[in-house]
């Protein structure tokens, strides 16, 4: 019942209340999975991915999964939870697992709280780390940053961008990862529109 919710509301947010246009599906091959790696606005965000990604799972803030309801609702829409501010492993190693095992798509959100860009904060590594571990392609994903109640919103999907680290002495590799994860960053705020 839950589900049949969660799929009811991210339609209804999605092409109701903002209209969604989407750009750049045709980056996306539907034989394969990837990473997608948005830059992060509103709670609303999910929805506008999961309204035309199938087989989605999402990286969650651990936060939300605390309170019974919200658990169940963030659950519904296959999200699970990594605990911010901190290296969590064991997040990350999930991450791969849905990945490589379950055969899903996973969403993410690189720099991990909302209007960061705005606020100067870094993103973390760890959209490289998981498409490193799992062998996968990142699709970096832009989400109209000027945002408001019925306004039509633009969802762009960038090209695939391939993670490939070949460890070897000369090379650090935080340093590495580190510079893929602004090139990332960089592909996305590359897509926004110039009113934003």
């Amino acid at each position: 019942m839950l589900v049949k919710i969660v799929n009811f509301l991210k339609k209804f947010v999605s092409n109701v209340l903002h209209r969604t246009e989407y750009v750049g599906l045709e980056n996306i091959d539907k034989e394969k999975l990837y990473i997608f790696a948005a830059n992060h606005v509103s709670a609303l965000d999910p929805a506008y991915i999961m309204n035309v990604i199938d087989n989605l799972a999402i990286m969650a803030k651990a936060e939300l999964f605390k309170k019974p309801i919200v658990r169940e609702v963030v659950i519904a829409c296959g999200a699970f939870p990594i605990e911010r501010g901190k290296k969590d492993l064991k997040a990350v190693l999930h991450a791969s697992r849905v990945i490589t095992d379950e055969k899903k798509n996973l969403l993410i959100f690189p720099e991990g709280t909302r209007k960061a860009n705005k606020k100067g904060v870094r993103a973390k590594d760890g959209a490289v780390c998981i498409a490193e571990i799992a062998g996968v392609d990142i699709i970096p994903v832009h989400i109209t940053e000027n945002q408001g109640l019925f306004k039509k919103y633009t969802v762009k999907f960038g090209k695939p961008m391939s993670v490939n680290i070949e460890q070897n002495d000369k090379e650090d590799i935080k340093a590495v990862r580190h510079n893929l994860t602004k090139e990332l960053m960089e592909r996305i705020y590359s897509m926004r529109d110039d009113n934003e």
